[in-house]
């Protein structure tokens, strides 16, 4: 057994670490041993780093390495069998750390520990915009790009399906959208949401509408939508929007892996460019960057610039696209820009 487990502060690395350990007599290293200078809150030289784990793998047949160091783990990629990412979601991190048992290699008793806690959580809160070694962008990115055994464990994976919208769940998803954008914002947003939905699926025709829906116990809790943009071109781009998820299933990771598994099906229907209008600290986890209105030019102006945003699902450059683009009557208000 040759394993590397990566993923946030909380999210059950050590816990995984030392069931496999025991099962499988496999030695385990935390990278918190190897990253810091002894006795300081210090970083070691990266190369030191390296070179610590690199001896430990030498000196070990069968082994585990866990930690949040994408620095240090990149350097070590190629030696393990499989990478685990463990990506639970912000709030169930936050509550490992809560109910954390004494760290003793890391705390000289309970009571320092939990005199840290506060500064733990704000650091755990901010995993998700972070932009360093310690951050959900650089974990994605380095398990995105491994081509190795790799596998992504959240807390929904097991109860959560996705699918295609069916024509039969017209009523839920609308309900879903009304519900969770007046919860989210205020009840006119939500109206002015739910109303959108429910036009997209009593309006636009199935090629024009590409819905689909994450479902728990065959109850839908998230549903997003893509619909054609045209350019004066003959690239081929679509709009994401609508996008909800039940309140209570938020911070778990659904709605990330609704939009993947949403970009994986408009990718293998030729779509190049996915456009949406939205929070870019929310979308950037799943690749968007944000354009310009100058380079792409939106079907109306928008009162948020900073939120119109791209993915270039063929990797290509972004590069000024001609005309104003064209979106399905759904769209074409105003107050939804």
């Amino acid at each position: 057994m040759k394993v590397i487990l990566m993923g946030n502060a909380g999210s059950g690395k050590s816990t995984l670490a030392k069931e496999l350990s025991a099962k499988n007599s496999a030695e385990r290293l935390s990278l918190d041993e190897v990253a810091f200078k002894r006795g300081t809150p210090e970083r070691r030289p990266l190369q030191e780093s390296i070179q610590a784990v690199k001896h430990f793998i030498q000196e070990n047949e069968s082994w585990i390495i866990e930690g949040c160091y994408s620095d240090i783990i990149e350097a070590i990629l190629d030696e393990c069998e499989e990478l685990i990412f463990l990506n639970p979601g912000i709030d169930t991190c936050v509550a490992h750390c809560r109910t954390r048992s004494w760290e003793s290699e890391k705390y000289s008793s309970k009571q320092e520990q939990d005199a840290n806690l506060e500064n733990l959580i704000a650091w755990v809160r901010d995993y998700e915009t972070r932009q360093d070694e310690y951050g959900l962008q650089q974990h994605r990115a380095l398990f995105d790009s491994f081509a190795g055994n790799k596998r992504e464990l959240t807390l929904s994976q097991p109860s959560i399906t996705l699918s295609a919208y069916n024509t039969s769940d017209k009523q839920e998803v609308q309900q879903l959208f009304t519900r969770t954008f007046a919860e989210s914002d205020r009840p006119a947003e939500g109206e002015l949401v739910g109303q959108l939905a429910q036009r997209l699926m009593d309006e636009t025709d199935a090629e024009n509408a590409s819905g689909f829906v994450a479902s728990e116990h065959q109850e839908i809790v998230g549903c997003i939508f893509f619909t054609p943009l045209k350019f004066d071109s003959s690239i081929k781009a679509a709009l994401l929007s609508p996008v909800a998820v039940r309140t209570e299933h938020q911070g778990q990771g659904v709605g990330q892996r609704l939009i993947r598994f949403g970009m994986e099906q408009m990718g293998k229907s030729g779509v190049e460019l996915v456009f949406t209008y939205g929070d870019p600290n929310y979308y950037s986890k799943v690749g968007f960057k944000p354009v310009s209105q100058q380079v792409v030019k939106p079907p109306f102006e928008l009162t948020q610039p900073e939120g119109w945003l791209v993915l270039s699902l063929t990797g290509a450059e972004i590069k000024p696209l001609p005309g104003v683009a064209q979106c399905v009557d759904a769209f074409n208000d105003p107050a939804l820009w």
